[in-house]
């Protein structure tokens, strides 16, 4: 099962402009397995497994696996011109140790990019 969320956010006034957009992602998996062999079955063509005389093996196991996540970025520009724009996210997995399950991370920070701006002509 996995499950988003995502909220969006715009503003303008005079020639700032701010955009921002937060998120939740959360992910379940449950995987159950059960497995058996038997043998001796009194008839050819036979596969219930009771009417077998002899069990060879019979295992199961259940398998729970969480993931759960936190994003967020914000951009600001002036004018178009100006630009400056940050992210973070927060991870968190059920397969570490509880201790170290959490994850930090900041993919991208940026300033000072410039467009159309007269002075920066390549």
């Amino acid at each position: 099962m996995t499950v988003n969320e995502v909220l969006a956010w715009e503003k303008s006034f005079g020639n700032h402009n701010i955009r921002a957009i937060a998120g939740h992602e959360n992910y379940k998996l449950q995987l159950n397995q059960t497995s058996a062999t038997r043998t001796g079955f009194p008839f050819p063509g036979t596969t219930e497994l009771n009417t077998a005389a002899t069990l060879e093996n019979a295992g199961s196991y259940t398998d729970k696996h969480t993931i759960e996540g936190y994003f967020s970025s914000v951009n600001y520009d002036f004018d178009q011109k100006y630009l400056l724009s940050g992210s973070f996210r927060r991870d968190g997995t059920s397969r570490f140790f509880k201790d170290n399950r959490w994850g930090n991370f900041i993919p991208q920070v940026r300033d000072g990019e410039f467009r159309r701006n007269p002075l920066c002509k390549i």
